[in-house]
């Protein structure tokens, strides 16, 4: 099997790096937020809102927690 992996690195920037054409031929999505920034958590709800509008909710997300080894405290 051949799978094609597709990075979109926001880096903050959701609402300019998110298109259309970059995610219509996506069998499906790896969003990661970090753990210790509620605004990158924040942020996927706004790429999730573009995914469910451009392509549906048809193909399979999945949510990543990252940098878990940090002292979010």
């Amino acid at each position: 099997m051949e799978i094609h992996l597709h990075i979109i690195d926001t880096a903050g920037q959701e609402e300019y790096s998110l298109l259309p054409s970059n995610v219509q031929t996506c069998d499906g999505y790896l969003m990661v937020y970090a753990v210790n920034d509620t605004n990158s958590f924040e942020g996927l709800k706004n790429i999730y809102k573009k995914l469910e509008e451009f392509v549906g909710v048809t193909r399979p997300i999945t949510l990543v927690a990252n940098k878990k080894d940090l002292d979010v405290s």
